[in-house]
């Protein structure tokens, strides 16, 4: 895995490359450029950029997207009625900072209180197009963070950016930037899979091709044959990449770096999860502790785990905890006492499974950089 991430410090601007192809350097330019000129007019900010080039052999990969989709919008919350979020200023119109047919979502970023940093909630594009001013209208999908939208009192004041969600033919290709193998058969073409948290069953994704080429597209197995090139990878989602194709694959991948924490709710059993920026953690910096809402035990099937998935075996640490608490550490099972609440189990591209014996909704990853 090959990284660059383009960072402004103290009004000075500095490109950070890392092993990186030439071509790659140039797009990384464009898009710190990009990036500096979009919000130029608004405020002196640049958001932080970054890159990466993923390998896939043939065989299966778990892996994620750790970046973001540059911000369309960003604002202030003024004031909540019902699913409407209502910006501080006058004038504006979100909306037309939206294109139809494209799936959006609003996170929040800093606020009074830390209380909602890093919740999420997609947007209903065409009611806040249609309200054609500074307010957006928000769904409650499953790919939010809260049951509900908090009242005024609760987020006023709280920084929010809207942003694209992610899809699967942005990071793997589409019929006019074929980047995988694509066949009439699930069994040979190429695949992306997700594990549906709620029913804990798989969902698989193939490149369809026909010979002719005269089809290409992703679609979901067992689905028909609807275009899925804009199925939603939601913020914080890990996948499995089957490639079927007998030689490998780099894909790059380009996008902002999320500056503040970052809400992950963890379903009852396993969660295939992704870094919510371009590094990578440890459970100990992902504060994954019984204090954060994790399970400890001392046998393997009662605590909380953490899967990682290496030549199609899994290797299964667990949060070690003694009943009063002395010890409490994650530990590789079958590897021993050996502590290794500081090793980066979780990768900065990859995919990593996090079982939970009881669901945590209001789990959050603290942004520490």
């Amino acid at each position: 895995m090959k990284t660059f991430r383009f960072i402004r410090r103290n009004s000075l601007h500095l490109r950070e490359y890392f092993d990186l192809d030439e071509s790659v350097r140039k797009l990384a330019a464009l898009l710190a450029l990009s990036a500096t000129a979009a919000f130029a007019a608004d405020v002196a900010y640049t958001p932080p950029v970054g890159g990466m080039q993923v390998s896939i052999s043939p065989g299966t990969r778990f892996s994620g997207m750790s970046l973001v989709n540059a911000a369309v919008y960003r604002g202030v919350v003024a004031s909540v009625s019902g699913n409407t979020v209502t910006l501080t200023g006058s004038g504006a119109n979100v909306g037309a900072a939206l294109t139809t047919g494209t799936a959006y979502y609003v996170e929040f970023t800093a606020g009074p209180t830390s209380t909602y940093v890093g919740d999420r909630f997609d947007v209903d594009v065409a009611a806040t197009q249609t309200s054609a001013n500074g307010s957006i209208t928000v769904t409650l999908a499953q790919r939010g963070t809260l049951a509900s939208v908090p009242d005024t009192a609760s987020l006023a004041g709280y920084s929010l950016v809207i942003r694209p969600h992610v899809t699967i033919g942005q990071l793997f290709g589409t019929k006019d930037n074929q980047l995988m193998q694509g066949t009439t058969s699930v069994s040979t073409a190429d695949q992306v899979r997700f594990l549906n948290p709620q029913t804990q069953a798989w969902e698989i994704y193939y490149f369809l091709k026909n010979p002719q080429g005269t089809i290409a597209q992703w679609t979901k197995s067992g689905g028909g044959n609807t275009n899925r090139d804009g199925e939603v990878i939601a913020p914080g989602t890990g996948f499995v990449v089957a490639r079927n194709a007998a030689t490998p694959v780099t894909l790059t991948w380009l996008g902002e770096i999320r500056t503040n924490s970052f809400s992950q709710p963890l379903a009852a059993g396993k969660n295939l999860v992704a870094q919510p920026w371009p590094t990578d953690q440890s459970p100990l910096q992902r504060l994954m502790s019984v204090a954060n809402g994790m399970q400890g035990a001392t046998s393997v099937s009662s605590a909380d785990k953490i899967l990682l998935n290496e030549n199609e075996i899994y290797k299964i640490y667990y949060l070690l905890r003694n009943a009063n608490g002395s010890i409490e550490q994650w530990t590789l099972s079958g590897g021993g006492n050996t502590n290794r609440s500081a090793e980066s189990l979780f990768g900065a591209t990859a995919g990593v499974i996090i079982q939970k014996i009881s669901q945590d909704l209001n789990y959050s990853v603290p942004y520490i950089y």
